[in-house]
């Protein structure tokens, strides 16, 4: 049989299983790191394998096509890359 939620019950844990879990290490402790260099989010950002990919097919189209637009589409990727974390 499938008990349904009450509105005015209160459901969790008790003091005695919230302790017990703690003193087993089930705890969510989780510590925010807020500072974060300039070389990882550039790691994590530019050098992906979307961005690969898309350096692979520039330089490819580079001597078919324009080569201007090839090199400012990279540019202003790198530059997207880096300033989303902002």
């Amino acid at each position: 049989m499938i008990e349904f939620m009450d509105k005015n019950k209160i459901m969790g844990l008790s003091q005695s299983e919230v302790k017990d879990r703690q003193k087993q290490g089930q705890v969510n402790d989780f510590k925010a790191s807020a500072s974060t260099s300039t070389w990882q989010i550039v790691k994590r950002n530019v050098f992906t394998l979307f961005n690969a990919f898309k350096l692979c097919h520039r330089l490819s189209t580079r001597f078919l096509f324009k080569p201007g637009a090839t090199w400012s589409s990279l540019r202003l990727s790198v530059f997207n890359a880096f300033f989303q974390e902002l």
